[in-house]
């Protein structure tokens, strides 16, 4: 288990189940479609535990959504 330091992201599939236990035989209890974002909270194995802006959270298939990069600006 992980935390990450960026941790801003957005799904980027058609849809994203997000399930109750970070495995697919978890119970799905959100669906996400994509370019919703989220908040990673906590990363095990291939799965991200997200909070979206509802102030629910549930886990996610990592490879389903990306990480948002802040910008920086040149002088």
């Amino acid at each position: 288990i992980s935390r990450p330091k960026i941790t801003k992201c957005i799904v980027v599939e058609p849809n994203s189940y997000g399930y109750s236990e970070p495995f697919a035989g978890g119970k799905r209890i959100i669906l996400l479609s994509e370019g919703s974002s989220g908040k990673i909270i906590r990363v095990q194995g291939g799965w991200s535990l997200i909070a979206i802006g509802d102030g629910r959270s549930a886990w996610f298939e990592s490879e389903q959504w990306k990480r948002i990069y802040p910008e920086y600006q040149l002088k």
